[in-house]
């Protein structure tokens, strides 16, 4: 297999060198970085595959240069020369990816945004203005000293920057009351391709034709660069509540979850593990599918959600687990990536896939996907554990987050190759979405045209109109 095979075109090395050149003379030489152990260090995310090659001294696509802008109208001259001498700009905010989105395939111009740290509250209009560059937790501890929250914990809480949640279409932990980003984005602000500075209206709500925002919300730098954004906020917590179950089975779990959001209950978290999730996050503890739930809100209002819960967990067979389980949880929620990195450090190889799909699906989905990944045990690509949980209900639905670990003995891009592919034909053989939340990248784009089937074309005439040089993020999200 050979699925993430790309070829560097052949730029001319004095074209290159001029518009590194021109980016030095407007934004300062401090600017603008070429030296290539920096390249190497501050270009990659936290694709496991690309982390699993450096640790093996293979070799990874570099951009040319790293530009770090100070604010939006340096955006737009980078993204300007960028166009002027036909080379690539790929963005990063964060950089805590895990699908390749950054990854620099053609060179060019990495724009690193960690410099765009504006935070506006508007306490009147219940919004914050938001730069690009800012992380997750410095946004939430500067609004939680003002009794405010987004409301939006992703795992990578600690890395991920608010311009990455965008381009990607994330989610956090408490999906469940607070939706996925683009419940809580009221505006932004795009670079477009031609350096153009656009703003989309903060309005509550508008009925003035398409909304435009969500075109570039998980286009992944693809059709612009996210500078800003203004974001809901509410009001923090007062009370909160823990509650955790154990299941003789994972679908009586997924039952329990259908049951407690179709009667439109709003608890912050519903994390359902699998017996090998639950061995996996709960050594010791636990050895049965497990739910943790909780509630956050005014006393009043969760103690009658909490009534009805414990209600809807005893008719599905639950047994009551108490508090500690959700307390571990919330202690070590953070903390994945540090486990990753020790794991792959012994030399196993890992890895996580989420996949979204309807209730009528999400059983067959969790048990195909668990047995076929077993079984594959070859010499370059031996699977030793996988898991599942799942999280981010809906009201038709809900996503598995499978983790994968393995070894491979002499070929690791052969290892990912097999598991990312046996898990993506299992999902849309199912009519299941191959991403939930962690966008395409390079690893999911094979399977993006069969994902988005007739509408594929529709969103390959947006690009070739807002960037028909393609010089924004090349070689991903679109497979050609």
């Amino acid at each position: 297999m050979t699925l993430w095979t790309f070829q560097k075109p052949q730029r001319n090395k004095e074209i290159i060198k001029e518009a590194i050149m021109e980016l030095k003379k407007i934004l300062g030489d401090s600017k603008v970085i070429t030296q290539i152990e920096t390249l190497k260090t501050k270009s990659l995310d936290f694709t496991p595959l690309f982390i699993a090659q450096t640790l093996r001294n293979m070799e990874i696509p570099l951009p040319d240069a790293i530009v770090t802008p100070e604010n939006t109208e340096e955006v737009s001259i980078v993204v300007k020369i960028s166009r002027k001498f036909n080379i690539p700009v790929i963005p990063m905010s964060g950089g805590s990816g895990v699908v390749g989105g950054i990854i620099a395939t053609q060179g060019g111009i990495l724009v690193n945004l960690e410099n765009l740290k504006i935070i506006e509250i508007d306490e009147d209009n219940m919004m914050v203005n938001v730069g690009a560059g800012v992380k997750g937790i410095e946004l939430e501890e500067t609004l939680n000293k003002k009794g405010y929250t987004i409301g939006h914990y992703p795992q990578s809480m600690r890395e991920s920057a608010v311009g990455g949640w965008i381009a990607t279409k994330a989610i956090g932990q408490a999906s469940t009351k607070y939706g996925g980003i683009e419940d809580i984005i009221v505006s932004l602000e795009i670079v477009l391709p031609t350096g153009e500075i656009i703003n989309t209206k903060p309005a509550p709500r508008t009925s003035t034709g398409p909304d435009l925002k969500y075109l570039f919300i998980g286009s992944e730098g693809t059709l612009g660069i996210i500078t800003s954004a203004k974001l809901k906020i509410r009001l923090q917590p007062k009370s909160q509540i823990l509650l955790s179950y154990t299941f003789d089975n994972f679908n009586k779990g997924l039952k329990t979850a259908k049951d407690i959001i179709v009667k439109d209950l709003k608890p912050d978290i519903i994390r359902l593990y699998d017996e090998d999730d639950a061995l996996l996050w709960f050594s010791g503890i636990v050895d049965k599918p497990l739910m943790i739930i909780i509630l956050e809100g005014e006393q009043e209002l969760i103690d009658a959600e909490k009534r009805i819960i414990q209600n809807i967990a005893t008719k599905n067979n639950g047994i009551w687990s108490g508090e500690e389980l959700p307390s571990i949880w919330l202690k070590e929620r953070f903390i994945a990536k540090e486990k990753a990195e020790q794991y792959m450090k012994m030399g196993l190889l890992i890895d996580t896939i989420e996949l979204s799909g309807p209730w009528s699906k999400l059983p067959e989905l969790h048990t195909k996907i668990k047995n076929n990944l077993k079984n594959i045990q070859e010499k370059d690509a031996t699977v030793l554990h996988t898991s599942a949980h799942a999280d981010h209900f809906y009201i038709n639905g809900g996503c598995l987050y499978f983790t994968i670990g393995g070894i491979s003995e002499n070929n690791p891009v052969y290892f990912y190759e097999k598991i990312w592919k046996t898990s993506m034909e299992i999902c849309l053989s199912l009519n299941c979405s191959i991403s939930d939340h962690h966008g395409i990248g390079l690893l999911r784009k094979p399977w993006i045209k069969q994902e988005l089937g007739s509408t594929y074309i529709l969103l390959k005439k947006i690009k070739n109109l807002l960037d028909p040089e393609n010089i924004m993020n090349p070689d991903k999200l679109l497979s050609d």
